[in-house]
């Protein structure tokens, strides 16, 4: 936080002005393959007070350096939705966007798998597809899981997706995402519905700093706030003016906390 820049070997690849949305630059056309490369980040927050609560300063969120073949799901290219729900049956559907960043066209195979509670398997999809030289396409697939265990606050079972991109029998690329199986539903007759039963929603705002750790999102922080506000009795948090951290929202999957 904030006005971020960042640099390989002394290239500037991009200035990123809010601090609280995730971002990303690829590096591949700037390494020096073989030798020592020197990745810096720059932040100017000069300008002070800019908040009205405590913003922090420097990197306090997690940077991660991802590697994949040209072939690969794009940088949060999973999207997972459940727009049938009943405790009989759900359609899940995933929407992967994949990326060939080869000068050739690609022949590959996307496959889906879903597990639940246990390593129970939740059903399966894999589909053939053709990928353009340098192109990126969305592909959907629709998976049918019966007598599905549905996300509450009361009971946050979660399910995983396991995306996997194949060439032959070599896997390119896998990737994990973990969601809930529920439906949301606003009425002006019966107020907000999970799963087709009317909650009240009982919750507070939270910021993104941690007390005395400050600004810093350590993961145990962040699942330890969620903890608390669950043993004050809350179900729903309302997340103050800036996009939380993915280690706070994970922790609200798995704890049960509406956002």
């Amino acid at each position: 936080y904030m006005n971020s820049e960042v640099f390989i070997n002394g290239k500037s690849l991009g200035v990123h002005p809010y601090g609280y949305t995730t971002f990303s630059y690829n590096l591949t056309h700037n390494l020096s393959f073989g030798k020592e490369n020197v990745l810096s980040v720059k932040v100017n927050n000069s300008k002070q007070k800019n908040c009205r609560w405590y913003s922090g300063s420097g990197i306090y969120r997690h940077v991660w350096m991802v590697v994949t073949d040209p072939i690969h799901v794009a940088q949060w290219g999973v999207t997972i939705v459940t727009p049938d729900v009943s405790t009989k049956k759900a359609t899940v559907q995933i929407k992967t966007r994949i990326k060939n960043e080869t000068n050739l066209p690609q022949s590959i195979m996307l496959k889906s798998q879903l597990s639940g509670a246990n390593s129970k398997k939740g059903g399966n999809n894999q589909l053939a597809v053709e990928l353009p030289a340098n192109s990126e396409r969305d592909v959907a697939q629709t998976i049918q899981v019966s007598n599905p265990l549905l996300w509450t606050p009361e009971t946050p079972h979660l399910y995983q997706a396991q995306v996997q991109i194949f060439k032959g029998n070599k896997i390119l690329d896998d990737t994990k995402t973990n969601f809930g199986i529920r439906s949301i539903k606003f009425t002006t007759d019966n107020g907000f519905q999970l799963n087709g039963k009317t909650i009240k929603i009982n919750g507070g705002c939270v910021h993104h700093d941690n007390a005395c750790l400050g600004a810093a999102a350590f993961d145990r922080a962040e699942e330890r706030r969620v903890e608390l506000l669950k043993l004050a009795g809350f179900n729903a948090i309302r997340t103050s003016h800036n996009p939380p951290s993915e280690a706070f929202l994970d922790a609200c999957d798995r704890l049960g906390m509406l956002v």
